[in-house]
């Protein structure tokens, strides 16, 4: 079993997660211990910081990358990021994970659903091992459901329902019908916008909380209405038209901040309409033109 390529990265994980002192990291023949590893985290952001900073390397330093690694400096500057970012989550969180955002892009299955709580424990800060102490004997709905009720209320996790969307099948009437079944996690596509995460403005998120079983929540505020354009139902071709026009225009101008309105346009007032969303939407550099002004309209 050792031999297989999967059993390195266990083993790994195994003496990180379960070792009582701290453990020795290996690259082959040489080692260092994880205590140095972490003194040493300012010292290779420094080494890296020209990487990380998306400034242009020293001369002939892709050359020394691709000649000691074997790798283009793109792989190389991929890598340095990766272990940068393991290396500062773990860092600034006293070796501990963030349950919120581990759930939050957690693939695993497991052939008892029940692991994918009790499983994760070693990776999570004391407080959640003292809250879930294995106990296979408890239904796996009401694991979810002190998981959910923790995330939630502890984490202040509003988006977990968001990652989550499907419910456990075999609830009964004790339990509530919000209750999200943590084996099933969305399928989400690369090109599916996923829920904002705090930025340097810290944005605030929305809230949720929990009383009496009954989940209070807000939403996002995902966008606003700008005008509103009576289409006659019945004639099937006139809203057809009226879309096409829409959609011409967003599609011939992506750049739209830029779009000169010429002398013939001033009497549109769909065009006008989407000159103006355009013109809001450039406030919030966060959101994507396009998709936010198209759902706007439709």
């Amino acid at each position: 079993m050792c031999a297989q390529p999967w059993w390195s990265r266990i083993w790994t994980r195994q003496e990180f997660y379960l070792a009582s002192d701290e453990p020795n990291w290996y690259w082959g023949s040489d080692s260092i211990s994880n205590a140095v590893l972490k003194q040493e985290f300012k010292l290779l952001v420094n080494l890296s910081f020209a990487l990380l900073a998306k400034l242009d390397p020293p001369e002939g330093f892709q050359f020394e990358v691709a000649k000691i690694l074997g790798k283009p400096l793109a792989a190389f500057k991929n890598d340095v990021e990766r272990i940068s970012d393991l290396i500062s989550r773990r860092f600034k969180t006293n070796g501990y994970d963030v349950p919120r955002r581990l759930y939050g892009e957690l693939s695993a299955h497991a052939t008892d659903s029940r692991d994918l709580v009790y499983g994760l424990r070693e990776i999570f800060d004391p407080v959640f091992r003292k809250i879930f102490v294995p106990d296979y004997f408890m239904r796996p709905e009401l694991l979810f459901a002190c998981l959910a009720v923790f995330l939630i209320q502890f984490e202040c996790w509003a988006d977990v329902l968001w990652w989550y969307p499907h419910r456990c099948e075999s609830v009964g009437d004790h339990m509530p019908t919000w209750l999200p079944d943590f084996s099933r996690r969305a399928d989400i596509s690369h090109l599916e916008p996923v829920p904002m995460k705090l930025q340097d403005d810290e944005t605030p998120s929305p809230k949720m909380v929990i009383l009496n079983h009954r989940l209070h929540a807000e939403g996002y505020v995902l966008d606003t209405m700008y005008g509103h354009r009576h289409l006659d139902k019945s004639d099937g071709h006139r809203i057809l038209q009226e879309l096409w026009q829409f959609d011409h225009i967003l599609n011939a101008n992506l750049l739209c901040h830029r779009y000169i309105i010429m002398e013939e346009d001033k009497d549109d007032a769909l065009l006008s309409l989407f000159l103006q969303m355009c013109k809001d939407s450039l406030i919030d550099r966060d959101r994507r033109l396009v998709p936010a002004s198209k759902g706007s309209i439709l």
